[in-house]
């Protein structure tokens, strides 16, 4: 497995994509499931009146979304981004992941995150993430809304 880099660094590469946006100042933590732990970043009030999850795709982590999510939460939502199993810091005994694994974390995060604070849920994906949020959407009576991008079909063997 390659080294990887501190974890704040993997958000600083990005910052200079979002020049206008407020400084990420995320509350970390490990989401544990299925015998293993999800990293976890929360931005934003705590109080908010939604709560929105983001979604990264393929060979991303939630720390690629900070600029992102640094302004999601000035606008005063609450944000969690986390890193999908295989990705990020996250840690997983499982031995294979695939879009089984990832819609069951994020069930299972959202879940947990109705449990803790039942207000609605937004999910907003990218890439894969876009797909995901999708299937994720269609399953949690939980979640409210939806913000998706690249809604390829990976069944689709041209995909």
């Amino acid at each position: 497995m390659p080294a990887r880099a501190p974890y704040p660094a993997l958000s600083a590469r990005y910052a200079d994509f979002f020049p206008d946006q407020p400084a990420a100042t995320p509350r970390s933590e490990a989401f544990h499931w299925a015998g293993g732990s999800l990293q976890l970043d929360r931005h934003g009030p705590p109080d908010a009146d939604a709560t929105v999850v983001l979604v990264h795709g393929a060979g991303g982590y939630g720390r690629m979304f900070a600029p992102l999510a640094a302004g999601l939460a000035d606008a005063g939502h609450e944000v969690l981004a986390p890193d999908l199993p295989g990705y990020g810091l996250s840690t997983a005994p499982w031995q294979s992941i695939d879009y089984g694994v990832w819609k069951q974390a994020l069930l299972a995060l959202i879940d947990a995150e109705h449990q803790r604070r039942p207000r609605p849920i937004v999910l907003l994906g990218a890439s894969i993430g876009g797909y995901l949020a999708y299937l994720v959407a269609a399953e949690s009576p939980w979640v409210r809304g939806l913000v998706a991008t690249t809604l390829a079909d990976p069944r689709d063997p041209v995909v």
